[in-house]
């Protein structure tokens, strides 16, 4: 079983912190849905985003 195949509840999720820092944050369970039927459908990895990590890691790598 691939892990997008696995059931999600609320208990197999701790809070995550948001990207604003003001604590824990509630799983956007609509959010995870959508994800994870671009990622069965295929079209979740897109060449902008493959850019973007690419980018990111690059900058990480030299600031390092």
């Amino acid at each position: 079983m691939r892990h997008h195949d696995r059931p999600l509840d609320a208990a197999s999720l701790a809070p995550r912190w948001g990207a604003t820092g003001r604590g824990p944050q509630p799983v956007r369970w609509d959010r995870v849905h959508q994800v994870r039927a671009a990622i069965a459908r295929g079209d979740y990895e897109t060449p902008e985003k493959w850019a973007v990590v690419v980018e990111r890691l690059l900058a990480e790598r030299l600031a390092g």
